[in-house]
């Protein structure tokens, strides 16, 4: 198109494929919503054991991504949460190994949470039932939400017996993400 390649002469592949994800995985809402905002948490951990093990070091970059839709009250009406746990394992010559680039959503039972980890439900079940939690209430009421332990040790985890059932997973960098979507919503 010659009047966007006067501005924009960057490739489009990445954002084409991004506009066609959003659009796949749209959700329906509960009221009207106002206003949409998108907020991002990004946590990078470098493990270095097994360097000390002679099997090389690993890296994990964690990016939550949540995306909340609120209606002129300030009500969560809709949103999303994901999170895309890249690990890369790096031989003793500094080769880096293969890594899965889905997201636990996008994983679904491939993720092995109730398998490994023991869970109540697998990762993405555990954010569906949060996403649902939260619908109808307040950003505030969502991120000002108490506090309990889990069986491993976590106390980051939903205290309200209705989510406990069903989502015992870590919190914060979710809490974080809904944070910058509502401040970030226009």
């Amino acid at each position: 198109d010659e009047d966007l390649k006067a501005s924009c002469t960057i490739s489009m592949t990445a954002f084409l494929t991004a506009l066609q994800k959003a659009y796949d995985n749209a959700v329906e809402t509960t009221g009207v919503p106002a206003k949409t905002g998108l907020g991002v948490v990004v946590d990078a951990t470098v493990a270095d054991e097994d360097a000390a093990n002679e099997k090389g070091a690993s890296a994990q970059i964690d990016t939550t991504i949540a995306v909340v839709a609120l209606d002129e009250a300030g009500t969560i009406v809709a949103s999303q949460i994901d999170t895309a746990q890249q690990k890369v394992a790096f031989d003793l010559e500094g080769v880096a190994g293969e890594t899965d680039l889905r997201t636990k959503t996008e994983k679904e039972f491939d993720y092995n949470m109730v398998t490994y980890g023991g869970a109540v439900k697998e990762w993405f079940e555990q954010v569906n039932a949060f996403e649902t939690w939260m619908n109808g209430k307040t950003v505030a009421d969502v991120t000002g939400m108490e506090f309990a332990e889990n069986s491993h040790g976590y106390t980051d985890t939903p205290a309200d017996e209705d989510l406990k059932a069903s989502c015992t997973i870590s919190m914060t960098s979710f809490l974080n993400a809904i944070q910058k979507a509502a401040d970030a919503a226009k």
